[in-house]
């Protein structure tokens, strides 16, 4: 499997993570790296805002192409690939064009938000625990089965705090690992294992791994018996 590529503007060896996928590339990738995308992005947005100038446009302004009014760049969402670097619908335009949709199309809408839902907490899993993900403690791989699990413990509070805040569409802790970028404190283990040391501070996984480690006969030399009592 391909794990770096050669970026054909900057001309260095990278990993295929730092790579854009592009359905038209030869292996799936874009011929550019991300940096180089960004670079570019930044060049185009700088001569736009220069030409909107030299014709008497005010920067920090954006025009809807729905509603067609010019309103302050506040109104619109931010947007990378615009040269202007906003959204081309204002806000209240994308709202309502948004609200239409799901009225429209609710399956279509459930769906998405299913996917996302399972693709940003098997981001945080592999993060964690490695691909495939599995439970620190036990070994459990059941995708079903495993959770995050704070090492420090405070995990209660820290998930009341993201509801309130409402960062996530029901998996807040996975929504909040993303935007933090994944820092440390945090494990993989399966719900038994979770809940056993939430409640009495250790997993019965690791009490037998102690009493097995502690409970193994010396070794004798091979072929040789060990020596009998006298009588």
């Amino acid at each position: 499997m391909l794990k770096t590529r050669l970026c054909t503007r900057c001309k260095s060896e990278k990993q295929v993570s730092d790579f854009h996928k592009w359905k038209h590339g030869r292996d799936g990738l874009y011929v550019w790296c991300r940096t180089c995308c960004r670079e570019r992005q930044r060049f185009y947005r700088t001569q736009y805002m220069r030409r909107n100038i030299s014709r008497g446009r005010k920067p920090g302004y954006g025009k809807c192409s729905y509603c067609k009014r010019i309103k302050t760049a506040s109104n619109f969402h931010k947007c990378l690939q615009s040269r202007t670097g906003l959204y081309p619908y204002c806000k209240s335009c994308q709202n309502k064009k948004s609200k239409r949709y799901r009225t429209k199309y609710p399956e279509k809408v459930k769906e998405r938000i299913k996917q996302w839902r399972k693709q940003t907490r098997m981001k945080a899993l592999v993060h964690y625990s490695g691909d495939p993900p599995k439970c620190a403690c036990c070994g459990e791989s059941t995708y079903e089965f495993l959770t995050i699990d704070h090492i420090n413990g405070g995990g209660n509070k820290h998930r009341k705090k993201l509801r309130k805040i409402k960062i996530g569409f029901g998996n807040e802790i996975y929504r909040w690992l993303k935007i933090a970028g994944y820092p440390p404190g945090f494990r993989i283990l399966c719900y038994n294992c979770n809940q056993v040391i939430g409640f009495y501070g250790y997993c019965p996984h690791q009490a037998q791994t102690v009493t097995s480690s502690h409970s193994k006969p010396k070794n004798t030399s091979a072929g040789v018996a060990p020596p009998t009592p006298n009588t």
